[in-house]
């Protein structure tokens, strides 16, 4: 038998284990209604545990522990099968991880379980002291002896403890169970830290294969990477650090959200260095998730990485088509071409005279998401009116589908009151204004029938709908969104106010949607560069961060003022091309140099400063809940271009591209405060002292850059005729290996200032102007008293949270959600 084995120090985390592939169960819980009290959005403040699946609290009281190891897991080795399940074990890869951790999407209702096993090395017989954490249950046997178990379940969030844990001289048997309720995004996982002092040794059986052909395979993923974020011509290639010293087998998964995805596999030969997938054009267009899975004979280790895929000949399709209803057009057919398959581009192949099997059979698809209540089905039901209404007209539905359809709206559950075994998620704006408008139009199409869910008619959903929608305008006119100017669901958004607009009977209502629609086409226009939506957002992923080509709102901008591109997302677009509106009052200018504010959120107090220029933009929200804990919430951006971007945030988890909220790239795990005068911001970090990551970072794609300089304290980058200037407190160091290789710098420290200085032709005369100038700025900078001379703002000052500029303090006052606009 062979073996992976590391050293175990003092305050080192357990990092080798052996796990199980998941055992996944659907449960059916008693079907109970939420009666969750408090408002929609409540939950961006006090957390998403505000809201808790019913289910959750029947599942941990009839959960049962595990009694004795099951014999088919005994006598662990990777490799090695588990039957009759046909599931594997597997070595455990940590990369940047210190849990153990499977995480995912799970639509329905899922138990979750897993077995980890390693060996613990000691040299004599002790009680030795580890800390464990875990966000389900737990479970731990030592040498067959179960000696602790934990049930905290926390979801999504580690509880932590300390245990004793007797140890033998010599090997020491370890197994582990850990189990959960998965609930739309779930980590599931464990940690163990070892506290005391005898050095102790970990290793893990790999059965008959070589040690040094696992580590290298190891060695390859860990420093793996794509040379560009976004690829949109020639040939698409993972690139290692060294060349293959062995041969191996590889498989990809390549995954588009809300699209099927992409299974290869390669033959990696010794002396190759890189995986070629092929050429850009032969993939979908995407922000891309891609898995690599390397075999070592018999061992597997998988590793995650992201990239866009866009193919450039989509970049300039809005110069020839001006008129606005040839765009819609232009965008329907793109989406009956390449949209996700779901009802909206059903819709729009049924627009384009196309009812093929292939087109019913990813509406029937469709359908089976309402039947079975999974998360977000409500961004389909929500269109049934309109593909009800459309099929009316053209008659391209077999009568079965028309039976399934009406069965499943006659059957969904439209608000978190009414009976329901689903964790399909409510209580955010753009979700709560989905089941309200899908309530309404489905109670006016079918307002004598029985909905047998609620057990009421159509037309008494349509009243409860109708107050409901009442009440969502109500805040929304008075707050705005909580989730601002979010590239991810301002298209949802759009999808349910579209629909009052186009459907509802009620003249109210349709002026209404008619409003706040003109609201958030006018905000986008605002905050968009070059028609990229690069703006300071209240709820973002990666995937929008770096996938701008591909987003949402790209598409939509796209649509209605020529700017950015059409793309294939069916979400929001497709329900803009077969309406009648038009958005008012875009203040549409060819040379823009501005400043606009406005305020959203509860209580308005996410107050959003956009500084755009023809050379660049800097965005950000200011004094936005400074030094606490945050989620998704994108504070500052500079924007040159849909690639060219730099923002700064701490890190919610070590992960490179791991899905937790925060991640990585997308939010922070503490909030900075940030203030800013036109060009020049100021990002003031205090990271809690409980935090595990103590540093923060910006994304700095060098590439995409004219021209850049790295120094020690921060960097200078050029593009065209817009310039940034970045300097860290702490100062920077550029990361050179791995996925984030040349487009990452790192400044240490938990108590940091960043700041962020846009120039260009308008203020100096040459970028080397704007460097020196910078450079004698920072060199005479005293960041004791926060105090420097701007070379344009002139004298900058920084105190206890204020920004003053000439003397100037800088209070923010209120702006509205519309806001206001101030020409530079």
């Amino acid at each position: 038998m062979n073996y992976i084995k590391k050293s175990l120090r003092q305050m080192s985390y357990v990092s080798r284990w052996l796990v199980t592939e998941l055992f996944e169960e659907h449960r059916e819980f008693t079907l109970k209604a939420d009666h969750s009290k408090g408002q929609v959005n409540d939950w961006l403040t006090y957390g998403p545990e505000i809201h808790q699946f019913p289910g959750r609290k029947e599942y941990i009281k009839n959960r049962k522990p595990v009694s004795q190891i099951p014999a088919n897991v005994l006598n662990a080795y990777a490799g090695k099968r588990i039957e009759p399940e046909n599931l594997k074990w597997s070595l455990y890869t940590p990369f940047e991880e210190k849990e153990v951790m499977f995480e995912g999407f799970w639509s329905e209702p899922t138990v979750l379980s897993a077995w980890a096993y390693n060996e613990i090395e000691a040299s004599e017989e002790m009680t030795a002291l580890f800390e464990i954490a875990t966000s389900g249950g737990l479970e731990i046997w030592i040498n067959n002896k179960k000696i602790h178990e934990t049930v905290p379940f926390t979801r999504n969030e580690l509880s932590f403890e300390k245990i004793r844990i007797p140890l033998n001289k010599g090997t020491n048997k370890c197994y582990i169970y850990f189990d959960d309720l998965a609930e739309r995004d779930t980590q599931m996982a464990f940690q163990m830290r070892y506290l005391d002092e005898p050095e102790l040794g970990v290793q893990v059986p790999i059965g008959a294969v070589r040690k040094e052909k696992v580590e290298h395979a190891e060695y390859l993923l860990k420093y793996a990477y794509f040379p560009y974020d976004c690829y949109k011509r020639g040939p698409l290639t993972l690139n290692f650090e060294m060349p293959a010293q062995h041969h191996f087998k590889i498989d990809t998964i390549f995954k588009v959200e809300r699209c099927e995805p992409v299974y290869s596999s390669f033959n990696l030969d010794p002396g190759n260095e890189n995986i070629p997938f092929g050429m850009v054009k032969h993939f979908h267009m995407g922000f891309q998730k891609v898995t690599v899975t390397i075999y070592a004979d018999s061992i597997k280790m998988s590793r995650d990485f992201t990239v866009q895929i866009f193919p450039d000949k989509y970049l300039h399709t809005a110069a020839v088509l001006s008129d606005l209803k040839e765009r819609k057009k232009r965008s329907l057919e793109m989406v009956a071409a390449h949209g996700e398959p779901n009802v909206h581009r059903a819709l729009a192949m049924f627009s384009e005279g196309n009812s093929d099997f292939t087109t019913l059979q990813m509406l029937e698809n469709d359908i089976d998401t309402v039947v079975n209540k999974t998360d977000c089905s409500d961004f389909s039901i929500v269109m049934y009116y309109q593909l009800i209404k459309m099929n009316r007209e053209k008659n391209f539905l077999p009568q079965g589908i028309k039976e399934k359809l009406k069965s499943a709206i006659l059957n969904y559950r439209y608000w978190y009151d009414e009976p329901g075994n689903d964790v399909m998620w409510f209580y955010s704006e753009n979700h709560a204004l989905m089941f309200h408008t899908s309530e309404l139009l489905m109670g006016q199409l079918y307002p004598e029938e029985t909905f047998q869910n609620a057990n009421i008619t159509g037309e008494e959903h349509y009243q409860r709908g109708y107050s409901r929608l009442i009440e969502w305008f109500k805040r929304f006119f008075r707050e705005g969104l909580s989730e601002w100017h979010s590239s991810a669901y301002i298209p949802i958004n759009v999808i349910g106010l579209l629909q009052i607009y186009e459907h509802s009977k009620d003249s109210t209502l349709k002026a209404l949607a008619k409003k706040a629609l003109n609201l958030i086409f006018y905000w986008l226009n605002k905050n968009s560069y070059k028609g990229y939506l690069t703006c300071s957002q209240g709820r973002v992923y990666e995937k929008e961060l770096k996938g701008h080509y591909n987003t949402q709102t790209t598409h939509l901008m796209w649509i209605v003022n020529k700017e950015g591109n059409i793309n294939y997302s069916g979400l929001g677009s497709v329900a803009l091309a077969l309406s009648a509106y038009t958005p008012e009052n875009l203040d549409v200018k060819e040379n823009e140099n501005f400043t606009f504010e406005n305020n959203q959120g509860t209580g308005l107090e996410a107050h959003v400063y956009t500084h755009k220029t023809n050379d660049g933009m800097l965005s950000s929200v200011l004094n936005y809940r400074p030094d606490r804990s945050g989620y998704q919430e994108h504070v500052i951006q500079a924007s040159f271009g849909a690639e060219e971007n730099v923002w700064i945030n701490h890190p919610g988890e070590e992960v490179k591209r791991g899905n937790k909220r925060p991640s990585y790239w997308a939010g922070n795990g503490t909030l900075p405060n940030v203030v800013q005068y036109q060009g020049l911001a100021i990002i003031d970090f205090n990271i809690k002292e409980s935090s595990e990551i103590s540093y923060t970072h910006a994304y700095t794609p060098l590439y995409l850059f004219d021209e850049h300089e790295v120094t020690s304290h921060g960097l200078f980058l050029k593009k065209d005729t817009g310039w940034l200037a970045l300097f860290a407190k702490n100062g920077v160091s550029l990361t050179k290996r791995g996925m984030d290789a040349y487009r990452e710098v790192i400044s240490e420290g938990k108590d940091n200032i960043w700041i962020m200085r846009l120039g260009n032709e308008q203020e100096y005369e040459s970028f080397e102007e704007f460097k020196i100038l910078m450079k004698q700025a920072m060199g005479e900078f005293n960041w004791e008293k926060l105090k420097f001379q701007d070379p344009i703002y002139k004298d900058i000052t920084y105190h206890q949270n204020i920004l003053t500029v000439q003397g100037k303090p800088q209070l923010y006052p209120t702006k509205g959600i519309e806001g206001t606009t101030r020409c530079e």
